[in-house]
């Protein structure tokens, strides 16, 4: 892959949640809020072709990581999540990309993700939940 599309991606998924983190923090802590990175799996593990998608990823969480070492004294929980294949304008042109017909169907909803984040949001000021990875049961097969 282009060095660029390497900048590209580190400007996406790191660069940006970093800033926006930043400008918030001041009132996430006056209002005893919490932190959600919205990752990737590939920030977990990586595969063929998408390394440099996947280092971004990886400095997401690393990102995330130190912020909860940080904030943790004035009882902010940071939530990493690390999604699976989810139906997104991004899948559907992976899938194109990969000669595939995309039905949303076949991967998560964005609906059922926000509902899930919001039990592990309510359940995590209690329990101190830092890292959640959501995958649909076709990408159990597909990455097995």
């Amino acid at each position: 892959m282009p060095v660029k599309k390497l900048d590209h991606q580190y400007v996406i998924n790191v660069r940006a949640p970093y800033l926006i983190t930043q400008k918030l923090l001041p009132l996430i802590k006056n209002i005893n809020g919490q932190v959600v990175f919205f990752n990737s799996t590939a920030g977990l593990q990586t595969r063929k072709q998408v390394g440099q998608y996947s280092a971004s990823k990886f400095s997401l969480k690393a990102i995330a990581d130190s912020l909860r070492l940080e904030v943790r004294e004035f009882g902010i929980n940071v939530l990493s999540v690390f999604l699976g294949a989810t139906a997104t304008p991004m899948q559907e042109k992976i899938q194109r990309d990969m000669g595939r017909e995309f039905d949303p169907n076949g991967f998560m909803s964005s609906e059922e993700i926000a509902e899930r984040i919001v039990l592990i949001m309510q359940k995590g000021t209690v329990s101190g939940i830092t890292d959640v990875t959501i995958k649909d049961h076709n990408t159990y097969q597909r990455d097995n």
